[in-house]
């Protein structure tokens, strides 16, 4: 995942997408910092927690504040790198 980020990351430098640049920055900085962990977990997790704190996010900030906006650009991009979730149908689906 590293590897894709890495990229990703030189990719957005040439595009000159801030947004993505901040965010793709502010990923490899938790993955390197879980890596040196005395206790490191799963590269997928690291993300999934940062997902989810970032839709915390959204929820506790009114609309139109510019922290919300941000919140929902990085999850955005987040979830380039989170597997497919299944839709309603895919589910109800399966049950059956």
């Amino acid at each position: 995942m590293l590897d894709r980020i890495n990229t990703d990351i030189k990719e957005a430098m040439k595009a000159k997408d801030k947004d993505k640049l901040q965010a793709l920055r502010y990923i490899k900085s938790m993955l390197t910092e879980n890596a040196t962990s005395k206790k490191p977990i799963d590269e997928m997790e690291v993300v999934i927690k940062h997902h989810k704190k970032l839709k915390d996010a959204i929820d506790m900030y009114p609309d139109g504040h510019a922290m919300k906006e941000q919140a929902e650009v990085e999850v955005k991009i987040v979830e380039e790198y989170l597997p497919k979730q299944m839709t309603d149908e895919e589910v109800s689906n399966l049950i059956d």
